[in-house]
């Protein structure tokens, strides 16, 4: 249920940003003298404006709602899993609900002993991390160990996207994984997977590697600026990926 609403949440916000967006290209084209537009464009135009004009930014559910949820969980954290765990921590945070530290913590704790199992996946490692730091939770330093062990038993296994996820989880901590191995496990799988990566993902994590003070040698740095360098050949570099190139050449 708390996905299912996070995930409307999100569509509906989506859809509030994209009336608003439309709704100032329509007024950037007026001040610049633009031809009027069709009768139905300067419709669509007068929709996009009255949302943008109106808030159209969707609400998530009541806080009522969302601390009754909380403590529904309470109840029963015993039965929790790092999958269903996950699910519910970045639905809070999509939401904008910041459980209490006692039950996050309570929560972690609860699956700690499931995090080195072979049913824990590395996608539920990468979004009980994410989803921490989007709460602006700081886990305990054993949770922590014990999460960084579970990652390094699936070297390997880690997509691109998930170790971007855990990168920009430890910047927006700020602090770097305790054990060595884990940083250079991170850093390894993205060099190598660095080709099929996105702006987004590339953006997050050397912004990370920036917050927590480390530098990438030479080698990460050329590959990082090779797929940089092809994005702006091919004219498809995003606003968010200038950031990156902004971040990078600071760590040069």
């Amino acid at each position: 249920v708390l996905w299912a609403a996070a995930r409307i949440w999100e569509h509906q916000e989506h859809s509030a940003l994209q009336q608003l967006w439309m709704s100032q290209q329509q007024h950037h084209l007026q001040q610049q003298g633009t031809p009027a537009a069709s009768t139905q464009q300067q419709r669509q135009s007068a929709l996009y404006s009255g949302a943008a004009d109106t808030g159209a930014a969707a609400a998530g559910p009541p806080a009522g709602w969302m601390a009754a949820a909380e403590a529904a969980m309470r109840r029963q954290l015993h039965t929790y899993t790092p999958h269903s765990l996950s699910i519910c921590l970045w639905a809070f945070a999509k939401l904008g609900h910041r459980p209490t530290d006692s039950f996050t913590s309570a929560a972690l704790k609860a699956v700690q002993g499931q995090l080195c199992s072979a049913s824990c996946k590395p996608a539920d490692l990468a979004v009980l991390l994410y989803s921490c730091a989007a709460l602006r939770y700081r886990p305990r330093r054993q949770w922590m160990d014990v999460h960084g062990a579970a990652l390094l038993q699936r070297a390997g296994r880690l997509s691109v996207r998930e170790v971007a996820n855990v990168l920009w989880a430890h910047g927006r901590l700020g602090m770097a994984p305790r054990e060595p191995g884990v940083l250079r496990l991170l850093m390894k799988q993205l060099y190598y997977g660095m080709q099929d990566a996105n702006g987004r993902d590339l953006a997050s994590s050397l912004w990370a590697l920036a917050s927590i003070d480390h530098k990438p040698d030479k080698a990460w740095m050329g590959i990082f600026g090779a797929q940089v360098g092809g994005w702006a050949a091919a004219a498809s570099v995003i606003r968010f990926e200038s950031t990156a190139v902004a971040v990078g050449s600071s760590l040069c």
